[in-house]
């Protein structure tokens, strides 16, 4: 998702829903009845290439939500859910670097959230260390976390902090291999065995989670790429060509029109079969497709008819382009079947021509007159 309204900690909308909504439409906070349930659900953030967790502690009058660290405006962000397999699997690691190092006391800052969410489990996470040496520490709401580049406030952590006077030289030189972790009856109690099996859920629950979502989006991505692309030629289609007039509606640059319309596609489809008639398209798609620059939008917008969206159009470079076009297409046709093509463009300047529809209008008028004048040269 993206954060689409954010000052400091306080986000106002996500994929322009109050951030309260969105908690609300998929983890069904109005039914939990306390929005403190919703703090073991962080936002999860990368930024120079770390993921942090940004959990929300504050339900605003507005709907909108209070985090524990800033989310800037623009972000992207996803759900955050505990995965219990991999702070099983970091843990056993971390313990078994901690006992090949000399360590006399340790302390341990974690995360309220991380309590929150393994409950009875917790036990996993801090008894390793308690049979290494004596431990210390408390639950937080925050932690500040330097990668390198800058300090960030991180929820949903655990800082492990060991203090020794030994000097590291005199470490034995015999390490307790990793593999004997499993086998370390004092370092993994399991007396409990419903927590246990507790584990064993969760661990179920997350890898269903973690398929689920990739399966998701990845059908997402082919039903996004369907809804907004032509099937034939694979250009954009007239609904993304509309939300694109929309947008730039907006913009307060000059917006070129281009309009193409295939003359000869009726009589390719009488004369030689839809399949020949469908190549024609997919040609002149293909034509059209090669002829915009990065940043110009392609789209089929009827059965025949094609459109070019151009920002910080000027007149000179739309005529240009239009003669390079017509050009393509003689070329084309010289060697191959007729490529035949009408042709306009508008501008929608702010000035003369003020808004998107108008400069379609425009654009569409030209180009039939264009094709008037080619049915006129043909039978004169």
């Amino acid at each position: 998702m993206t954060v689409t309204k954010a000052i400091d900690e306080r986000v106002y909308t996500i994929d322009n829903m109050p951030a309260y909504e969105i908690y609300r439409k998929y983890l069904g906070i109005d039914e939990i009845g306390n929005f403190y349930n919703a703090i073991e659900f962080p936002l999860i953030i990368q930024r120079n290439n770390t993921y942090t967790a940004k959990s929300p502690v504050v339900h605003y009058e507005d709907d909108s939500l209070g985090f524990a660290a800033e989310i800037k405006e623009g972000e992207n962000v996803r759900f955050g859910f505990g995965h219990v397999g991999m702070i099983s699997e970091k843990i056993k690691s971390l313990t078994y670097d901690i006992k090949n190092k000399p360590t006399e006391s340790i302390f341990i800052y974690s995360c309220e959230c991380r309590r929150g969410f393994l409950q009875e489990l917790s036990h996993i996470e801090v008894e390793p260390l308690a049979e290494i040496a004596a431990t210390a520490g408390f639950y937080t709401g925050g932690e500040i976390f330097f990668d390198g580049i800058g300090s960030h406030l991180l929820n949903a952590m655990m800082t492990i902090l060991t203090l020794s006077e030994t000097p590291y030289t005199e470490v034995p030189t015999t390490l307790i291999p990793e593999t004997s972790m499993n086998q370390d009856k004092k370092l993994w109690p399991r007396k409990d065995n419903v927590a246990g099996k507790s584990v064993g859920v969760l661990k179920a629950l997350t890898n269903l989670i973690n398929k689920v979502t990739e399966e998701l989006e990845s059908t997402n991505k082919e039903l996004k790429y369907i809804s907004l692309h032509d099937s034939l030629t694979g250009l954009y289609n007239r609904t993304f060509f509309e939300q694109e007039m929309k947008r730039f509606e907006a913009l307060d640059c000059q917006v070129g029109i281009i309009i193409c319309d295939l003359d000869n596609l009726k009589e390719t489809n009488d004369q030689q079969g839809h399949s020949s008639g469908d190549q024609l398209l997919r040609t002149a798609a293909e034509l059209l497709e090669h002829s915009a620059k990065k940043g110009e939008i392609v789209a089929r917008i009827g059965g025949d008819e094609f459109a070019i969206l151009i920002p910080n159009a000027k007149d000179a470079y739309l005529k240009t382009k239009c003669k390079n076009i017509l050009y393509k297409a003689g070329c084309y046709s010289k060697s191959n079947n007729n490529l035949l093509l009408s042709i306009g463009y508008s501008i929608k300047d702010n000035v003369n021509v003020t808004c998107m529809e108008e400069a379609f209008k425009m654009a569409d008028e030209k180009m039939y007159q264009d094709k008037a004048a080619r049915k006129s040269n043909l039978f004169s």
